[in-house]
């Protein structure tokens, strides 16, 4: 939404009385002249390749894949080499994903009666 400031303020003055409203969730950008862009905050994200180790063959698929990153990130994308079924090592997939550090776990899955441990490793 692009509106007007009318009274002159500065830009971080005018999201400091923002966010005392209670509207802390939005960010306020300058366009120039007296216009300001105010838009919804939306916290940072990077893409992060991560490898899925362990994965039983009859589970291969992106739907799967999805499952198993839930908890670590955004799905983005899987690898071509993964689609294609050409190593069956692990699985390689693309996320969006907030944290810094390197992401790393494992993914405690129920498949067939069975518990399965997925490990998560960035690459």
């Amino acid at each position: 939404m692009v509106a007007t400031v009318t009274n002159g303020d500065a830009i971080p003055v005018l999201q400091s009385r923002v966010a005392e409203a209670g509207f802390s969730n939005l960010d306020i950008l300058p366009m120039g002249a007296d216009k300001v862009l105010i838009r919804k905050a939306v916290p940072a994200q990077r893409g992060a390749w991560v490898r899925l180790y362990g994965i039983p063959l009859h589970t291969w698929n992106e739907h799967f894949f999805k499952l198993c990153v839930l908890d670590s990130g955004r799905y983005l994308r899987t690898d071509s080499c993964t689609m294609e079924k050409v190593r069956l090592d692990y699985a390689r997939i693309l996320i969006a994903t907030s944290a810094l550090d390197i992401v790393k776990g494992v993914e405690k899955l129920l498949i067939d009666g069975e518990l399965l441990e997925v490990k998560i490793i960035e690459e």
